[in-house]
């Protein structure tokens, strides 16, 4: 099954909310990273486009159906590394991480006093979703967090590996998502439409000017 790192033609009814995604990251990182980022995604210089992403092996990655879903869920997030060799880039290394669930929901205030959850350095398995590598008759080790994978292609040219650029972007926002428990189930509060509006009309009202691409 194929997923992209990031999605990069969605429906046209939510150009709004891509906009808003974007002026968002600025509260987060420099603007220049933003805009390699975002350069990454819509690769051709004449088109303005903001929905007109490519999609394409460096914007592709292949997972088994179980892992596609516990991706989709929020269960783990690929902390991408460093290539074997910057000018080849035939080999990269990822790192793989289990996002425990937190204790908040989406929407609750949170005491910032507070310790953070405990790091989930060894942790091996979230709400009972868990992966078996190798499994043989006398092992049934589990993936742990910090495990790590190397991915590998013969012809970096024409089957590119995952963009790291984008693997990158992916890692910080799986992370923040985890953090605030924005992946947990939103529809006990009007499908989250409601929130989302807030949202946007707070982002309105913030007085830094917009990303314009």
């Amino acid at each position: 099954m194929l997923d992209s790192p990031l999605p990069a033609t969605p429906p046209d009814e939510r150009t709004k909310e891509i906009q808003n995604f974007w002026n968002l990251l600025k509260f987060l990182w420099k603007l220049e990273q933003i805009q390699q980022w975002r350069q990454e995604i819509f690769r051709s210089p004449d088109n303005n486009d903001p929905n007109s992403g490519c999609d394409a092996c460096f914007n592709l990655i292949c997972m088994q159906p179980s892992i596609h879903a516990a991706w989709t869920q929020g269960f783990f997030a690929l902390r991408p590394l460093e290539y074997y060799n910057n000018e080849d880039k035939s080999k990269l290394d990822v790192e793989w991480y289990w996002q425990p669930k937190q204790s908040h929901g989406p929407y609750d205030l949170v005491d910032l006093r507070k310790p953070p959850p405990p790091s989930s350095r060894d942790l091996d398995d979230v709400d009972g979703f868990n992966i078996i590598l190798e499994p043989t008759r006398d092992n049934f080790t589990k993936l742990k967090s910090g495990h790590r994978f190397t991915l590998e292609t013969p012809d970096p040219q024409h089957l590119p590996l995952p963009s790291k650029a984008l693997l990158e972007l992916q890692w910080y926002l799986n992370r923040i998502v985890s953090m605030s428990a924005a992946d947990e189930d939103s529809t006990n509060y009007d499908c989250g439409g409601k929130r989302r509006e807030d949202t946007e009309q707070w982002i309105n009202q913030l007085q830094e000017p917009a990303i314009n691409f």
